[in-house]
C-alpha cells in the first residue's frame, strides 16, 4: 500500500528521541548504544533540530521511520503502519496491521530546541594549547597503542584531565558569556564545566592552510554512558590529517584509515597517512581530492570497514582515482591493532 504524503509528513515529525524511547532505546544526553552493532560505549547520536539519528561508529543514519525500520526489521510501509499505531495516526485504507493495539496512543512531550553554538577557533586553539597529554593519555598513547611518540606529536594530540580545569581556563581567557556561546562550556546545576567529557583525548582536525577546523575527543574513562567519541559542535567533520598532503606529490602514496587511532599507528610506521571517521561523512569534493593520490587502504575486518573501502572505491573511481585494498591478518580486527601486535615492547621513540 502507498502511505500518503501527508501522513508521511505526520510520522517524520514525531521526536526521533520519543520514538527511540518508545523502541527501547536508553536514551541519555542525545546518544544512546547503537543496536545496529556491539555497542559498549554511546555512539548512536540524536539531533533534535534536524530530528535525525546516526551512529559515529558503524555509520547508519536516518530518519524516524528508518529507526523503527532497522530497530524492529519491518518494511518501509509496516514501520510506518507502527508509528500510526503507537501514535494515533490514521492511514487510511490500512489493513489490520494498522489497527488498535488495544492501549491508548502515546503522547508527545514537547520538545525543547537545541541550543546553536558559534564554532570559535580562536577558543578552541587555546582550549588545545593548554591541553597537554596527561600520564594516563601517555599510558595509552604510548604504552597500549605503542604509537611513536613523533606520530602523536605531529598531529598535536592534547588531553583532558579535568573537564572542570579546562571549563574554568576558558571563561577565565574569554568570559564566560563568550565559553558557553561557543559550546565548549556548559552549565550545570552549581558549576561550569567542559564539554568534552574527562578524561579524554583531544585529536584536532586541521585542513592543509593549517586552519583548525574542529576537534574530536576519545573519552579515557569508565562510565559507560558517555560517548566514546565527541566532535566539536557546529564543526563540519573533515579528513584528519590533512597537511600530510604539503609533504607528499599527485601520484604518490597514500594511506587513507579508518579513523584516528588507525592512522596513528600508520603514521607511527613512517607511512604518510590520513583518518576518515565513517563512509557517511565523505563528501564529494574530500573524495575529488583523494583521487590525486595512489590510495592504499587496510579495511577493518567489519561491515563498516567494508563500507568505507567501498564508499572511497566508488567515489575515487568516479574522479579517474584508484585505491589498493591490502589486507590485514586473519583474527585482527584493525591496523591499530596489528601495530601493536608488531610493537610488543613499549617504546615512544
Amino acid at each position: 500500500m502507498k502511505i500518503p504524503d501527508e501522513i508521511l509528513q505526520r510520522l517524520k515529525q514525531l521526536p526521533v528521541e520519543q520514538v527511540a524511547e518508545a523502541l527501547g532505546i536508553n536514551v541519555r544526553r542525545h546518544t544512546a548504544l547503537c543496536f545496529i552493532h556491539e555497542d559498549h560505549h554511546p555512539s548512536l547520536a540524536f539531533s533534535t533540530r534536524y530530528n535525525r539519528w546516526q551512529c559515529y561508529a558503524c555509520g547508519e543514519k536516518g530518519d524516524v521511520i528508518s529507526l523503527v525500520e532497522k530497530k524492529l526489521n519491518l518494511s518501509f510501509v509496516d514501520a510506518c503502519q507502527w508509528l500510526a499505531r503507537e501514535y494515533g495516526i490514521e492511514i487510511e485504507g490500512a489493513s489490520g496491521a494498522n489497527g488498535s493495539s488495544g492501549k491508548p496512543p502515546r503522547q508527545i512531550r514537547p520538545v525543547e530546541p537545541e541550543e546553536e553554538y558559534v564554532y570559535d577557533e580562536e577558543m578552541l586553539r587555546y582550549a588545545l594549547e593548554i591541553s597537554k597529554l596527561t600520564p594516563l593519555a601517555c599510558r595509552f598513547l604510548y604504552f597500549d597503542r605503542r604509537y611513536k611518540m613523533q606520530a602523536v606529536v605531529g598531529a598535536k594530540v592534547g588531553a583532558v584531565r579535568w573537564g572542570k580545569e579546562l571549563a574554568d581556563a576558558l571563561v577565565e581567557k574569554f568570559g564566560e558569556e563568550r565559553a558557553l556561546a561557543s559550546g565548549l562550556v556548559m552549565k550545570g546545576k552549581d558549576a561550569l564545566f567542559s564539554y568534552f567529557h574527562s578524561p579524554s583525548l583531544l585529536f584536532p582536525y586541521f585542513d592543509r592552510e593549517g586552519h583548525l577546523l574542529g576537534i574530536q575527543a576519545r573519552y579515557l574513562g569508565k562510565v559507560e554512558k558517555y560517548p566514546r567519541f565527541q566532535f566539536t559542535r557546529g564543526q563540519r567533520v573533515p579528513i584528519f590529517n590533512l597537511p600530510v598532503l604539503n609533504t607528499i606529490s599527485e601520484g604518490d602514496e597514500l594511506y587513507v584509515a579508518e579513523g584516528v587511532t588507525d592512522c596513528l599507528a600508520l603514521l607511527s610506521e613512517g607511512k604518510k597517512a590520513v583518518a576518515i571517521p565513517s563512509a557517511t561523512l565523505l563528501k564529494a569534493k574530500d573524495l575529488q581530492m583523494l583521487s590525486h593520490y595512489r590510495l592504499m587502504m587496510y579495511p577493518d575486518n567489519d561491515a563498516p570497514g567494508e563500507k568505507l573501502f567501498t564508499a572511497i572505491q566508488d567515489g575515487v573511481t568516479a574522479y579517474g582515482g584508484t585505491i589498493h585494498r591490502l589486507s590485514l591478518p586473519q583474527g585482527v580486527k584493525d591496523y591499530s591493532e596489528w601495530h601493536r601486535r608488531k610493537r610488543p615492547h613499549y617504546c615512544k621513540k
